[in-house]
């Protein structure tokens, strides 16, 4: 039988604008994590949005320490 689990996603970092969440995933991927960015809201008067970084729960401390040692 067949069955899919549900990946749960947690949140390890918020960011302004698209570049800036690209950045992050390009890092986390170099660096051999699995991440993806989620809009979460639109810019004010046409401003950036922000965006969400995610991980997998196993990976997100050291993931999220990936990014503070590397200027996020």
């Amino acid at each position: 039988m067949w069955c899919r689990m549900k990946t749960k996603w947690v949140v390890i970092y918020i960011v302004h604008g698209e570049a800036g969440a690209e950045a992050a995933r390009a890092l986390m991927d170099r660096e051999g994590f699995l991440c993806r960015i989620e809009p979460i809201a639109k810019g004010a008067s046409g401003g950036e949005a922000c965006y969400e970084v995610l991980a997998l729960p196993t990976e997100a401390q050291e993931a999220r320490d990936t990014l503070q040692e590397n200027g996020f």
